[in-house]
């Protein structure tokens, strides 16, 4: 009750998913009441270093259950144990995580063409190769 109230004075909302959970009934509710009154999305989602559902998997439900047409702005390098960093599409940069936890960015590196084998040395050549295709699939 109180975030439906909440949501009469704000200027945006960020929609916050989690990676093994998915779209809640809850999350679909409140999407619901921010379309009617055209409250401006950014989707999250959150936990990939946690082992969940695949990205386009996601991205499908995120589209088919909230009604919203997603355009990512990056993307994870791996998913739970595989995980990475991130792959910014919008500043082409990569964010790779460090420790046990991986919570903290170890460094952002530019990437200005995914061909290079500058991508391979930082996350191996098989993350690097799921990488570019689901890029091109984005």
């Amino acid at each position: 009750e109180d975030t439906f109230r909440t949501l009469t004075a704000v200027d945006s909302v960020i929609v916050v998913i989690d990676v093994a959970k998915g779209v809640e009934e809850q999350t679909e509710k409140l999407v619901e009441v921010c379309r009617m009154r055209n409250i401006p999305m950014i989707v999250f989602i959150n936990k990939l270093d946690r082992e969940g559902k695949d990205a386009f998997d996601l991205l499908d439900e995120v589209e088919q259950k909230l009604g919203l047409r997603v355009t990512p702005l990056s993307f994870p390098i791996g998913m739970g144990y595989e995980f990475k960093g991130i792959y910014n599409i919008w500043e082409k940069n990569v964010n790779l995580f460090s420790g046990d936890s991986r919570k903290n960015i170890e460094e952002t590196i530019k990437i200005s063409d995914l061909e290079s084998t500058e991508l391979d040395k930082l996350v191996g050549q098989n993350s690097a190769n799921t990488l570019r295709e689901e890029l091109e699939l984005v």
